[in-house]
């Protein structure tokens, strides 16, 4: 056993917590994580801990930049692989999903932007919108058509949850425009996520469930009904819940308590991270992109698109919308 100041002790204490066990330090995360036979997680943290010092903006986070022309070292691409995320049953529900439904009026608008982006009108015979060899990070500004998000606070604590929990799914098309007509022949579908330890709501407490990480030791995570008795007999956050919750302090949650505080456990949250950079000043914030699964639609039902179903004449708040791209260049 050793006396140790834990790296995860709020920053205006200076002078440290006495603990019964080895100190544990954030940078020991990504080991537990290669303990407990995730890949894609320690990937990314190594990553984020071994990068200069940058923290993502506003503008680049809400995808007001464009990922193409991000630097490329606050973009990741050669990580996450569709066929990794496609084990797990959240984005494989995404996807069918985004499959299913992404020829929404919003998504066939975006399918439209991009063609007019190469000159296309109603009235052009043919033009090519070929999509499959473009790296990731092109395709999302040249041919993304809609998204989906998966994941939730309350899944299973596993790869997926450490590496990147809440996502977002995209799908980009390729294929002809003939006329008023879009034939697609694949569609392709991939993740983009950023990769950064932003408080989600700097209004509300810094260790609150919006910004935990779970609990760790050198070794592995608590599972969520560990973490239930770490916290409990306490005022304490549910993660998946709102609001404060308090623990029932019986002897048995009590011993828990104790169980886990000798086995060196300790609640991570994104200020952590935050602390650790500043003091640092190491730690880069990056959006994160897997590569593309490609699927080849050609001939299918539901191939063809019809462009004007970008916009309704029945519509009033379309026809007047000036942002809507379809509404000039169609119904002139």
């Amino acid at each position: 056993m050793s006396i140790a100041k834990s790296v995860t002790s709020p920053v205006s204490n200076t002078k440290g917590k006495t603990v019964e066990y080895d100190s544990f330090a954030i940078t020991d995360i990504p080991a537990a994580m290669d303990n407990m036979g995730w890949v894609m997680g320690p990937k990314l943290m190594r990553r984020w801990f071994s990068g200069k010092y940058w923290v993502m903006d506003k503008d680049t986070r809400v995808g007001d930049i464009k990922v193409a022309d991000l630097p490329k070292e606050h973009k990741c691409t050669d990580v996450i692989t569709m066929k990794w995320a496609l084990q797990y049953p959240q984005v494989q529900k995404a996807m069918e999903e985004l499959f299913l439904g992404w020829k929404s009026r919003a998504g066939i608008r975006e399918l439209v932007a991009h063609l007019l982006d190469l000159g296309w009108t109603p009235d052009t015979p043919v033009l090519d919108f070929k999509n499959e060899n473009k790296p990731t990070d092109e395709i999302h500004v040249s041919a993304q058509v809609n998204y989906r998000s998966f994941g939730r606070a309350i899944d299973t604590i596993d790869d997926m949850y450490g590496a990147i929990g809440k996502g977002t799914l995209n799908i980009a098309v390729s294929g002809v425009a003939k006329k008023h007509l879009f034939y697609i022949e694949k569609v392709g579908f991939y993740i983009k996520d950023t990769y950064d330890f932003t408080l989600a709501d700097k209004t509300i407490a810094t260790y609150s469930p919006s910004n935990f990480l779970g609990v760790w030791n050198k070794e592995r995570c608590l599972n969520k009904t560990e973490t239930t008795e770490f916290f409990g007999g306490e005022f304490w956050y549910v993660p998946g819940l709102s609001g404060p919750q308090l623990g029932s302090l019986s002897p048995v949650l009590l011993e828990s308590k104790k169980k886990y505080a000798k086995q060196g456990f300790v609640a991570v949250y994104n200020q952590h991270f935050n602390a650790w950079r500043e003091a640092r000043q190491v730690g880069c914030d990056f959006i994160l992109l897997s590569d593309i699964a490609w699927f080849d639609v050609q001939n299918q039902p539901g191939s063809i698109v019809n462009l004007f179903d970008c916009i309704s004449d029945y519509d009033e708040k379309d026809l007047k919308d000036k942002n809507n791209v379809c509404r000039d260049i169609l119904w002139k």
